[in-house]
């Protein structure tokens, strides 16, 4: 039993601490979802798009499925409904699918950029 106890240690120093760290782009999930809440502003739109420009709008961001996917959704005054987005993990990878308003569901996958600390 005695050896047992001191390959242990050994065999959790073989593996550097980063590679039990979160991957990069669940730590960013983990920020997106920080950003839940009702947010407000006003519409830029490049170009510039006369129907909305300078519009108030609303985005709301909401944790849903247990914390398994995030809901993005704008609301734009004049607008007769809202484009959502989901974000969501799939094993290591960040997907993000959007609802659009042209009825296109474009799907994206997060990559992670470690020199500039981004995804």
């Amino acid at each position: 039993m005695k050896s047992l106890r001191f390959a242990l240690p050994i065999i959790f120093l073989a593996f550097p601490a980063s590679s039990l760290a979160q991957p990069p782009t669940e730590r960013s999930f983990d920020q997106l979802k920080s950003l839940a809440g009702t947010w407000e502003g006003t519409t830029t739109t490049i170009p510039v798009t006369p129907a909305i420009q300078g519009k108030p709008v609303q985005v709301t961001m909401r944790v849903t499925s247990m914390g398994h996917a995030l809901l993005h959704e704008i609301k734009t005054e004049g607008r007769p409904d809202d484009p959502i987005t989901m974000f969501y993990m799939n094993g290591s990878h960040l997907y993000l699918r959007q609802y659009a308003d042209f009825g296109n569901r474009p799907r994206m996958v997060a990559q992670a950029n470690a020199e500039k600390h981004t995804i």
